[in-house]
Parts: C-alpha cells; sequence; structure tokens
C-alpha cells in the first residue's frame, strides 16, 4: 500500500479489490448486541447475541458520490469518518479566494512583458502557457 505510512488517509468512490477491503478494516467494526424474543407453547425465550458488524463496508466506500462530493477520512488515532468536501471557492472562505484571484490577475496583466522566459515555443514555458514575473513594487 503506497500510503502506508501517512497518518490520514482520504478515499473518494470507485476504489476496488484490495483498496477497499484494506479501507474498510481500517474503518473498523463496532459492537452489536442483538436480543431475539421466542413465545411457544412452553412460555417465552430471550436470547442475546454479540454482532461484529464492519463500520464501512467496502460496497458503501466504493459507491460514495462524486456528485455529493462524499469522501472517507481516516486518521490513525480517530474514528474513520464519511464527510462531504467543499470546493474552496464555495467555502466559508470563498471571499478570500474571489480577492486573491483577482490580486493574481491584476499582477499578471500588470507583468513586464521583457521578464518572460524565452523557449523555443515562444510561449515562455514548457507548457505552452505564458510564464510571467510581476515587477517589482
Amino acid at each position: 500500500m503506497l500510503w502506508g505510512a501517512s497518518t490520514v488517509k482520504i478515499a473518494l468512490g470507485g476504489l476496488s479489490g484490495d483498496e477497499l477491503r484494506d479501507l474498510s478494516a481500517l474503518a473498523g467494526e463496532y459492537r452489536e448486541l442483538l436480543t431475539t424474543h421466542q413465545h411457544g407453547s412452553t412460555g417465552h425465550t430471550v436470547q442475546s447475541t454479540l454482532h461484529d458488524p464492519k463500520t464501512l463496508p467496502p460496497e458503501v466506500i466504493q459507491t460514495l458520490s462524486q456528485e455529493r462530493r462524499e469522501a472517507l477520512v481516516i486518521h490513525a488515532t480517530t474514528p474513520a469518518v464519511l464527510v462531504r468536501m467543499i470546493w474552496h471557492y464555495e467555502g466559508p472562505d470563498r471571499e478570500a479566494y474571489a480577492r486573491s484571484v483577482a490580486k493574481a490577475t491584476l499582477m499578471m496583466a500588470n507583468a513586464d512583458p521583457s521578464s518572460r522566459t524565452s523557449d523555443t515555443t515562444g510561449t515562455g514555458s514548457v507548457s505552452g502557457e505564458p510564464s510571467w514575473t510581476a515587477r517589482p513594487r
């Protein structure tokens, strides 16, 4: 397992095979007391048994919803939890994110074109996207 040394694991839906079984095992089990009552001609009996089902069976982990942005978070010292993630631009810090984007856009617009990196594609970067350096203030 690639993430054997990590203390926090985040899994999204769509996993298969050993990964599902491993995550289900990491999520653990819980103890459940099952009580049955029987009524018959000889009287009434009550039977109790302990059952240890998986907290999150593999099929639950596999079907985490991408549309609802569900994920399984497993921490080394706390119980596993199913979460719904939010995009950084939709969360409580969305205004700060919008300000940061606006500031970066302005910096790129005011960048000195002579500070661009030269390359064979003429775009300023290996990826084909412009590479700009902001002017010092």
